[in-house]
C-alpha cells in the first residue's frame, strides 16, 4: 500500500495509515487539515467503533484472513488479506457517521459481505461533497 500525498504532508496518527483505500486516506487528511474533521475523534472511531446500542465494536471486519486477528501481519497470508480493500467490511454505524468519505466501491464490497451474512444492503444516493463518494445512506431491515 503506497501513501497518498497527504500522508507525507499532514501530521496524523499511524492509525489512519492502515485504511486500505487511498481516496479515503486522502479525503480524511484533507478534511483534518481544513479542520472539518477532528483527528482524534476519527482515530478513535477507526480503532473502536460503536454499534446502535453504543457497545464498543470494531468499525471494520476483515475477511479472508487466516487467523481471527486480521491485523496480525507476521505472515504473508494475513498481510495480503488485510491489505486487500475487497476484504474489508464497514460497520453500519461507521458508514452512517462517515458517509462523506466513502465511495461506491467501499459500499459495494460492504454490501457483498452483508449479503453473504443475510443482511440487507446499504443503499446510497449521489454525494455532491466528494466526487466519487456517496451520501444519504438507507439501511433496510430484512423484516
Amino acid at each position: 500500500m503506497h501513501p497518498v500525498d497527504e500522508q507525507l504532508t499532514v501530521v496524523h496518527s499511524v492509525a489512519l495509515d492502515i485504511l486500505p483505500w487511498p481516496a479515503v486516506r486522502s479525503r480524511v487528511l484533507r478534511a483534518i487539515k481544513a479542520k472539518l474533521l477532528d483527528h482524534d475523534t476519527f482515530k478513535i472511531d477507526i480503532m473502536f467503533g460503536t454499534d446502535a446500542e453504543r457497545i464498543v465494536i470494531s468499525p471494520f471486519r476483515i475477511h479472508n484472513a487466516p487467523t481471527d486477528d486480521a491485523f496480525r501481519l507476521d505472515d504473508d497470508a494475513s498481510f495480503e488479506a488485510t491489505m486487500d480493500p475487497g476484504n474489508w467490511e464497514c460497520s453500519k454505524t461507521w458508514l452512517e457517521k462517515y458517509w462523506f468519505i466513502v465511495d461506491e466501491s467501499i459500499v459495494q464490497r460492504t454490501n457483498y459481505w452483508w449479503e453473504k451474512q443475510g443482511l440487507a444492503p446499504v443503499i446510497t444516493f449521489g454525494n455532491p461533497v466528494w466526487p466519487g463518494s456517496h451520501a444519504l445512506f438507507s439501511f433496510r431491515s430484512n423484516s
